[in-house]
């Protein structure tokens, strides 16, 4: 399996330790590859600009280093914009950051593990919730 973290999920493992991080060593022990979006690099790292905590910031930077990293190009923009679209036709608009998550993770064909359950309105996109289990 291919899972793609979603920054609040990395959030919550940074700030209140919801998620372990042994729950992401198992799955890559079990073969699945864990990847970061890096639009989500981009969110994590600027909250650790706005609020410094090197507790935090270190316990991210060991997550990232067994992590792939998923870098845009222009076919998920073009997905991306395609989404947009999509969204603001039918008024269930959601934020630009999560739109470009969901497009990363379409084009590299991730499944997004999430707690935002916005991300269901887009076509084609698989979520889990590792905070549920």
């Amino acid at each position: 399996m291919k899972y793609a973290i979603d920054s609040n999920v990395i959030i919550d493992m940074t700030r209140k330790s919801f998620l372990s991080f042994s729950t992401i060593r198992a799955k890559i022990a079990a073969g699945a590859k864990i990847a970061i979006p890096s639009i989500v690099d981009y969110e994590v790292q600027r909250g650790f600009y706005h609020t410094p905590s090197s507790k935090k910031e270190f316990a991210y930077n060991r997550l990232k280093s067994d992590c792939i990293m998923l870098e845009m190009n222009a076919a998920i923009l073009d997905q991306a914009a395609k989404i947009w679209a999509n969204l603001k036709k039918r008024g269930a608009q959601i934020k630009e950051c999560d739109i470009l998550i969901a497009a990363t993770c379409l084009h590299y064909e991730y499944i997004l593990v999430t707690t935002d359950q916005h991300f269901d309105r887009i076509a084609g996109l698989q979520t889990e919730n590792w905070l549920e289990q």
